[in-house]
């Protein structure tokens, strides 16, 4: 996510009068936001940072542990990015471990990002949130 300030104030539209929208911008930074959605309760569990790194993930996945601590089964769809695979040191394979195996980590197939829900969710925080504001800082 961009912290963008726009050069001029958005004006909304009004009946009759067309909103206008400066696509000029200063930009104040990046924010990375990592994020779990259940499907099934809409539920979302995020964390914003600076760097969107394996370690920013793990801790991401602790807290769904903690979340869905009474569930026997937790499925887990990720796209291919490479924070997502075991890795040399087999990350996930040691999470799932320490958990009692209770993760199954299902990929979708590559440039298909959008069959998952999360990226959907992305796109609705985009348009209705991000898209036309403007904002001073990362904060």
């Amino acid at each position: 996510m961009q912290a963008t300030e726009r050069i001029a104030e958005t004006v909304l539209p009004k009946p009759g009068i067309a909103g206008k929208y400066e696509s000029e911008y200063i930009r104040h930074g990046t924010q990375y936001l990592i994020a779990a959605f259940d499907i099934k309760t809409g539920n979302v569990i995020a964390q914003c940072g600076e760097k969107r790194t394996a370690e920013d993930l793990l801790a991401l996945m602790e807290q769904v542990v903690q979340a869905y601590a009474g569930d026997k089964k937790i499925h887990v769809i990720w796209d291919n990015l490479n924070i997502h695979k075991d890795g040399a040191n087999e990350r996930w394979t040691q999470f799932n471990k320490k958990h009692g195996d209770k993760f199954e980590f299902h990929y979708t197939p590559k440039h298909a990002s959008w069959v998952n829900q999360i990226e959907i969710f992305f796109s609705i925080l985009h348009r209705r949130c991000l898209k036309l504001s403007s904002f001073k800082s990362k904060e």
